[in-house]
């Protein structure tokens, strides 16, 4: 971070640039990952350990998830959210 004439620069163009590309990636990976625990009841191993793994999957997808929001910016959610809000996706553009 450098501060010129009173303005902070988090990151280089090109940097800032792969952040984001690296921030997507984790939260379409984190949001594949929610569908894991529902495939883990079919394993053949113990209950105890199954709910272990369900809930370590969700913690590591929450985690990815809002690592990923903080790698791509606020302005980059501000300006998607509303792509992303399944309950706009079939609404009619006035």
């Amino acid at each position: 971070m450098t501060e010129e004439n009173g303005q902070t620069e988090c990151a280089p163009r090109k940097n800032r640039k792969a952040l984001v590309v690296l921030g997507v990636a984790l939260i379409v990976v984190s949001s594949i990952r929610y569908y894991l625990p529902f495939h883990i009841y079919f394993l053949d191993i113990s209950m105890k350990h199954k709910i272990f793994f369900a809930g370590l999957t969700i913690g590591v997808s929450e985690a990815l998830f809002w690592f990923g929001i903080f790698l791509v910016g606020e302005e980059f959610v501000k300006k998607h959210w509303d792509k992303l809000n399944p309950a706009r996706w079939f609404r009619k553009k006035k």
